[in-house]
C-alpha cells in the first residue's frame, strides 16, 4: 500500500474538457482507490472548453462498462480555475497542449504528457464507440505510468536535507556511477563523508538517496565538487535543493566564495547555476577527459 503523506493535486488538460481529460479524471480516480491511495486529488479542464457542459454520450457510455459513472462531469475552462498554481502535475494529452500550457506560464518541470512517446492520446470526438474505447484504454495504460511519477513527485514534496552518513554510502555510491564517467571509488566517498573540511549533504527520502552535493571547504572559499541526482528525479528540482542547502551550510561555515567547474555544454547545469548568481569568471581547458571537453569556471560571492 502506498501512503502519501502531504496532497498531490493533478490537473487533466484537453482542449474541449468533454472526452479525454473527464476520462482521465475519472479512471485516475479509480485507480488511486484501487490501491488504496487516498492522498492525491485530481480535477480536469480544458483549454477552450465553455464552462459547464456534460461529457460526450460515448465516453459516458466506454466508462459505463467499467462501472464509473462520469455522467457529474461538468467541464471547465483553465482560465477559470482558481489557484492553479497549487497544481503539483499537470498532465495533458499531447504535446500540443503542453506547449500551450507553457505558453500559458506553467512550470514545465509540473507538465507530463500522457503517452507522449507514441504521440499522446487520440482524440475520440465524433468517432464510433470503437474510437472511444480506444482512447479509454489508451488513456488507462497511460495512468498507471501517471502513477509512478506522482510516486516519484511525492517523494520530492517529503524529502529532506540531512548531513551524508555511512549509512547513506551504498545509495550514494549507486548515483555517482550513473552520473560520472569518471566516478570516485566508494573508499573516496566515506572518507569524505568524516572529513572536516567537506560539506556532504544527501537528499533523502525515508532512507531512499534521491540525490547528493559535496564541497571541499578553505579558510573563506568552498569549491563545490559534485551536484548529482537519481536518474528518475532528474529535472524534479532536487538540484536546485541541494544547491540552496549547501550555500546555507557555507554560510555557517562563514564561507565568502563559492567555486565550482561545469561542461560547457551543460547548459541545464550552467543555468541553474545562474539562477542562484553564479558568474563565469574563467574557462578551463580540457578539464574533462571522457568525454574531452572544456569546463567553465563559476563563482558566487556570498554577502
Amino acid at each position: 500500500m502506498v501512503i502519501f503523506i502531504k496532497i498531490i493535486k493533478v490537473l487533466f488538460i484537453c482542449s474541449g474538457n468533454t472526452c479525454r481529460s473527464p476520462m482521465a479524471e475519472y479512471l485516475f480516480r479509480d485507480l488511486l482507490n484501487k490501491n488504496k491511495i487516498f492522498n492525491v486529488k485530481c480535477k480536469s479542464a480544458g483549454i477552450y472548453a465553455q464552462t459547464g457542459n456534460f461529457a460526450s454520450n460515448n465516453a459516458v457510455k466506454v466508462l459505463r462498462e467499467l462501472n464509473i459513472d462520469l455522467r457529474p462531469h461538468r467541464s471547465s475552462n483553465i482560465l477559470n480555475l482558481k489557484n492553479i498554481s497549487d497544481y503539483d502535475i499537470f498532465a495533458t494529452v499531447n504535446s500540443s497542449i503542453s506547449n500551450a500550457l507553457i505558453a500559458f506560464g506553467i512550470d514545465p518541470v509540473k507538465i507530463y504528457t500522457l503517452n507522449k512517446e507514441k504521440g499522446g492520446i487520440s482524440d475520440p470526438f465524433s468517432g464510433d464507440m470503437a474510437c472511444y474505447r480506444n482512447a479509454r484504454n489508451a488513456i488507462y495504460v497511460a495512468l498507471k505510468e501517471l502513477l509512478v511519477f506522482v510516486q516519484n513527485v511525492n517523494k520530492i514534496k517529503n524529502l529532506k536535507i540531512v548531513k551524508a552518513e555511512n549509512n547513506h554510502l551504498d545509495d550514494i555510491y549507486i548515483i555517482e556511477k550513473e552520473s560520472f564517467t569518471d566516478s570516485w571509488s566508494i573508499e573516496s566517498l566515506k572518507s569524505e563523508i568524516s572529513n572536516k573540511n567537506t560539506i556532504f549533504l544527501v537528499a533523502v527520502y525515508e532512507k531512499e538517496v534521491l540525490g547528493y552535493i559535496l564541497g571541499k571547504v578553505s579558510i573563506e572559499s568552498a569549491d563545490i565538487l559534485k551536484i548529482a541526482v537519481k536518474l528518475q528525479f532528474r529535472r524534479f528540482g532536487v538540484s536546485k535543493l541541494l544547491l540552496k542547502a549547501f550555500i546555507d551550510s557555507a554560510i555557517k561555515f562563514g564561507i565568502k566564495e563559492l567555486f565550482l567547474e561545469v561542461r560547457v555544454s551543460n547548459n541545464v547545469a550552467i543555468n541553474l547555476y545562474k539562477l542562484f548568481g553564479f558568474k563565469v569568471v574563467g574557462i578551463r581547458k580540457n578539464f574533462y577527459a571522457d568525454p574531452k571537453e572544456d569546463a567553465l569556471l563559476v563563482k558566487k560571492d556570498i554577502f
